[in-house]
């Protein structure tokens, strides 16, 4: 479960980089808006995540992934100066890194 909140940091801060230069209405102010969206993304979905007594499913881990995401990227602009996010730039966020949750696999069988 670890590894797939590391996924989901590196994911949620590889996206949020990118979104900031191709997306108008969206602002991460590099580093120093980008580190602090994927920290709390990555931690909400961790938690989320081990609530139940088993692990998700990868569509599961993909809802969680795009859940947190989306919200945790909208809710930082508003504790990190210089991030603006627009409601569409946050979903966007949301839906590449649910995505990548759901390709990424994070238990061995």
């Amino acid at each position: 479960m670890l590894f797939g909140a590391a996924a989901r940091f590196l994911a949620c801060t590889v996206v949020v980089l990118g979104l900031s230069y191709i997306m108008p209405g969206f602002a991460a102010g590099g580093f120093s808006g980008a580190i602090p969206a994927a920290l709390a993304a990555a931690a909400s979905g961790y938690v989320v995540e081990s609530l139940p007594a088993r692990p998700p499913r990868p569509k599961g881990r993909a809802l969680v992934g795009f859940i947190t995401c989306a919200a945790a990227t909208y809710l930082t602009q508003f504790f990190v100066p210089g991030m603006t996010v627009s409601v569409a730039g946050a979903l966007v966020a949301g839906v590449v890194v649910g995505f990548t949750d759901f390709l990424v696999p994070v238990e061995t069988r």
